[in-house]
């Protein structure tokens, strides 16, 4: 499954890579960016949208041909093979979704973007709170 999103991935990749580097800001410097970030994220998003907004996110990464099914399942199966690669090979992927404090997201899409894409919702509190104990420092006022 995950080889099934493997051509439409590298696909948006360069695209976006294309995209980043005719922009007038970009010229003459380096773009470093994580193809697979981007579209995980952007999947993760569309188990949330419905009509036009589904359908404009998946014609955005090239899954026009491919059911949300399809999709969820591959990433789930990529993150399940990444999860138990060789023990030689070390890669390691994490997801999150940032809401806005005081927005509650539906509890399926919660659950989805859990079971297919090994990720949590976070308000952006929670996530500073989060860093200020792995850093055991202080939030700036």
């Amino acid at each position: 499954l995950g080889s099934l999103l493997s051509p439409h991935n590298a696909d948006f990749a360069f695209s976006l890579y294309k995209k980043l580097s005719t922009h007038p800001e970009a010229k003459g410097k380096n773009i470093f960016f994580s193809p697979l970030s981007i579209s995980m994220a952007l999947s993760m998003l569309a188990l949330g949208a419905k009509g036009n907004t589904h359908s404009q996110i998946f014609s955005t990464l090239g899954y026009s041909t491919l059911t949300p099914d399809q999709v969820n399942e591959g990433y789930e199966h990529l993150l399940h093979m990444l999860d138990h690669s060789q023990d030689e090979m070390l890669l390691e992927a994490g997801s999150a979704l940032a809401v806005q404090e005081g927005f509650k997201p539906v509890d399926k899409f919660l659950k989805d973007v859990q079971h297919f894409y090994e990720g949590e919702a976070f308000t952006r509190l929670q996530i500073s709170l989060g860093s200020v104990k792995r850093r055991n420092c202080r939030l700036p006022r």
